[in-house]
């Protein structure tokens, strides 16, 4: 490699935005042949490239490669590099690698160019970008040891979000055309940063070469995805049309019929936990069917007072068998064969819920049981891949459950092949198949809220759906289970109730979730209630932008009397807003990308709520736009 050094310095002009120059220091570059990448990347005087110790920039322009017929990725290790302008161009016994390196508009871009003079076809390039420190060396929010952010998939667009103290930014590639063939990610920290990545499956014949680009755009504190990757989220969400319709939104309750482990002789199922009672006997099985019914009798009484929308029974074919290979059978079609005093009693047992005005549910798993000689069972997953295998499984399952009982609510459990989620395709056709039912699958990326929704944890931090997936979805909302969360936050709990999230509580008995879920579900839908809540909007720019309050999400509930929009404060970036025939009328900006507020104050007669509303400038029609689950592992 040519060691000498040549050094480039690269300042961008001041950003503009609307009618005057942004506050905001530009971004600032260094490239250099001698470390074969970017020494310095600064903005707002903040350094953000990682140097372990002094005079060791780890920027890099790094390639791996994995030619058709290799086994694994290899390092490529460049014959020279040369730097022309802001390029730098490795060249290689297989061919050349060039990265033009450009910093405009709070944002730097790293465009690549990949030429494969050989015989092979490239078929995987990955590469390093990066290696990013954040000031002070703080951890992003939400980042750890053991968890960094990245894209692995093509069931989400390719954009990674990072938070910290003085600031945001996103990577983003975007090439939505092809993002299917791209991951983006970092790895865990090593010394001071993190090293960024970008792999292209894009595969390169022989005499041919490849474009493709990253970017890192920064933003202030309070800005996040919407704001930062809008041009990416937008094209996503027009490709990929909502088609949940549950306008429900009540809470739900769970309840587990059995207990698993036990190894009652004469209750092997685990029923009620309760060892006395016996499904070998006619007098046991009177007994059984009794105490099953004063079991319902307890949910219904507890769902009438907490107005829930129904109940999921999450095991109904018991839980004989240990858990974790096969606790939840997930297949009512077997029934009769894996719990047969169930099943002769299941018809009426549902009727007591469907008879109350509560809607029924059930587990359903996205595998298929298959039988020991002893008569236990394991789930074995269809082949890696097979939609349609796992498709038509869960349609026979979900068409069994409603022609026998009227079922409408499906927690789908464990919908992931042994390395990736399975593809949202399968619950597409399944919603499109049964359009008045709510399907909730255990895990998801942001495009299976196209068509579900989700199962989230509260106990795992999860109050309600992300930020992230409702500024792409405005319509997203999830299926969040309480137990064990923490009910002391009262308020985000709230907000995510009023979104339209819906809370999942155990059904069984009243407790401190109970009756926290129960009143804050009243404080919702009862006076005195807020009128008003945050929402982002889209406008276009230049141009006069009218948003009704009474249809557009300002308001929680029901208003006891009629809504009246009283005030609104000026944006801070150009523009105007007003009240006009009671509806705000925003004036945008001529610049799109600009992300502003306007604070609004809304009345019913009864109680007075003034609120920010986020509007971000496009060019687009305006509509409405909003405001992480495990990842597989990257390639090495």
């Amino acid at each position: 490699m040519n060691k000498r050094a040549a050094l480039f310095g690269y300042i961008c002009a001041q950003i503009l935005a609307g009618g005057g120059a942004a506050d905001a220091a530009p971004v600032t570059i260094q490239l250099s042949t001698s470390y074969d990448g970017i020494t310095n990347l600064t903005y707002q005087g903040a350094q953000y490239v990682s140097k372990p110790y002094p005079n060791a920039p780890k920027g890099a322009f790094h390639l791996m490669t994995k030619f058709a017929g290799d086994t694994s990725l290899v390092d490529a290790t460049p014959s020279s590099v040369a730097l022309n302008g802001t390029t730098l161009t490795n060249s290689y016994s297989w061919g050349t690698a060039s990265c033009t390196y450009s910093a405009t508009n709070d944002k730097i871009v790293f465009s690549y160019k990949v030429t494969n003079t050989s015989s092979r076809t490239l078929a995987v390039t990955k590469l390093h970008v990066v290696d990013i420190q954040f000031p002070s060396l703080e951890t992003p929010r939400g980042w750890s040891s053991s968890f960094v952010p990245g894209v692995f998939n093509n069931q989400q667009p390719q954009v990674v979000m990072a938070g910290y103290n003085t600031g945001v930014f996103a990577v983003v590639q975007p090439d939505i055309v092809r993002a299917a063939n791209f991951q983006i990610y970092f790895t865990p920290r090593y010394y001071n940063g993190y090293p960024l990545n970008l792999v292209s499956f894009n595969p390169i014949a022989a005499g041919s070469s490849d474009q493709f680009q990253v970017e890192i755009r920064f933003g202030a504190l309070g800005m996040w995805s919407g704001d930062l990757a809008y041009d990416v989220l937008s094209a996503f969400q027009r490709a990929n049309p909502q088609l949940n319709s549950w306008a429900d939104r009540r809470p739900i309750g769970q309840d587990f019929l059995a207990v698993v482990n036990k190894n009652w002789a004469t209750n092997p199922r685990g029923w009620l936990n309760d060892p006395t009672i016996n499904v070998f006997t006619q007098d046991g099985l009177a007994t059984f069917k009794t105490k099953m019914f004063q079991h319902a009798n307890t949910l219904i009484s507890l769902a009438k007072q907490m107005n829930a929308q129904g109940i999921i029974l999450w095991d109904i074919e018991g839980e004989q068998y240990p858990q974790g290979i096969s606790t939840y059978a997930g297949d009512p079609r077997l029934l009769s064969t894996l719990a047969p005093e169930m099943d002769t009693i299941a018809n009426d047992l549902l009727a007591t819920f469907t008879k109350q005005g509560l809607r029924i549910g059930l587990t359903i798993r996205a595998q298929q049981i298959v039988f020991r000689p002893d008569g236990s069972f394991f789930q074995r997953n269809w082949p890696v891949g097979d939609d349609n295998a796992v498709f038509n499984d869960l349609d026979a399952k979900i068409s069994y459950a409603i022609n026998r009982w009227g079922a409408s609510i499906f927690y789908i459990d464990t919908n992931a092949w042994p390395n990736y989620f399975q593809d949202v395709v399968i619950f597409q056709q399944l919603q499109q198949k049964y359009p008045n039912v709510l399907i909730c699958p255990e895990f998801h990326t942001l495009k299976y809220y196209t068509c579900v929704a989700p199962y989230l944890e509260m106990r795992r931090g999860y109050i309600g759906t992300s930020r992230t997936d409702y500024n792409v979805f405005p319509g997203a909302f999830s299926l969040v289970n309480v137990a064990d969360g923490d009910m002391t936050q009262t308020s985000q709990i709230a907000n995510s109730i009023a979104r339209g999230d819906i809370m999942l509580y155990r059904a069984w008995y009243q407790n401190n979730e109970y009756s926290t879920i129960r009143s804050l579900y009243q404080q919702a839908t009862s006076p005195p209630k807020p009128v008003a809540f945050p929402n982002d909007y889209q406008a276009v720019a230049g141009a006069q932008n009218v948003y009704n309050a009474t249809s557009n999400g300002f308001v929680r509930g029901k208003p006891n009397g009629t809504l009246q929009i009283l005030s609104t404060t000026n944006p801070q970036k150009g523009g105007s807003a007003s009240v006009q025939n009671n509806q705000l009328v925003y004036t945008a900006p001529s610049t799109p990308g600009i992300s502003d507020s306007v604070t609004i104050t809304v009345t019913d007669g009864n109680s007075v709520t003034s609120t920010p509303i986020g509007v971000t400038t496009a060019t687009a029609a305006p509509t409405p736009i909003p405001k992480p689950s495990g990842t597989p592992s990257p390639v090495p």
